[in-house]
């Protein structure tokens, strides 16, 4: 009975003083929206595991730095803590015309063993093999799953179809699922990286990144270890300058991929909790 007179008493005061009553509901109610909103988004940013098999194996390779294809291939041979160590680069745009109106394609490059080190395989058709980077290979192509859907109607026979990229065909030769959108989540198509000794200038260049899924029981600060010896290795055989890899890092890549963002998610964290 108390509870209840007392309940009454409440309504009756909240009815004799509506202003206050509306701004409080609404006050609370948007207090209740913006934690709701605030925690769902830290969640997914700082505690949801990457979308790919045994997340916690995979890593970013000196994450600060960009290397050369050169250097790609020497840091391979040299290392045996990974499963699969996979360089890529965030092109940027290829266009694409199929007799409409020209479409830029946000694409990626990436060596062979790319969707090996993720841990995926295609929704359809398959991903790229070894020898598809080589200089004068078949130009091949692997579409993501918007893309598929979103302009070939997602159409279970587009492998071995051709399309036109920059003016040059490409045979599709898989599509990824839905869950797959690295390096950057608006990719549209990957294209495999061409490693071409001859060309100095681009196999020299630094514009690569690396990842690796790292082989079971290894840890991150052991691959680091390795990589660092492989460095030295690396300095005595081709005369890099005396700080290549000293410093080198292997992080794992959800950390590396929040990085910039962490503190500003515990920052915003902090207040909906004050809230």
């Amino acid at each position: 009975m108390t509870s209840m007179h007392d309940l009454r008493f409440a309504l009756r005061s909240l009815a004799r003083r509506p202003l206050f009553t509306i701004l409080s509901v609404l006050t609370l109610a948007l207090g209740l929206g913006a934690n709701t909103v605030i925690f769902s988004v830290v969640d997914a940013v700082l505690f949801r595991p990457l979308p790919f098999p045994e997340p916690d194996r995979l890593v970013r390779v000196w994450p600060e730095s960009y290397f050369s294809k050169e250097e790609f291939g020497a840091l391979d041979e040299r290392v045996h803590s990974y499963e699969a160590l996979a360089a890529y680069f965030s092109w940027g745009v290829l266009t694409w015309t199929d007799g409409e109106e020209p479409q830029a394609l946000r694409a990626a490059q990436v060596s062979p063993e790319f969707f090996s080190a993720l841990g995926v395989a295609a929704a359809v058709g398959q991903t790229f093999q070894p020898g598809e980077n080589r200089d004068g290979s078949e130009r091949t192509v692997v579409l993501s799953q918007g893309l598929w859907q979103r302009r070939f109607g997602a159409d279970p026979e587009i492998v071995q179809q051709n399309i036109i990229l920059d003016g040059a065909g490409y045979t599709v030769i898989g599509v990824m699922p839905a869950s797959v959108r690295f390096p950057h989540a608006e990719v549209d198509v990957w294209v495999p990286m061409r490693f071409d000794p001859a060309n100095d200038v681009d196999y020299q260049a630094n514009y690569v990144q690396l990842i690796g899924r790292l082989r079971p029981g290894v840890t991150p600060a052991a691959a680091q270890a390795e990589s660092r010896a492989a460095a030295s290795s690396m300095r005595q055989a081709f005369g890099y300058s005396d700080d290549f890899g000293r410093t080198s890092t292997v992080e794992r890549l959800h950390r590396v991929m929040v990085g910039d963002v962490r503190p500003a998610m515990w920052t915003l964290l902090g207040a909906v909790g004050f809230v």
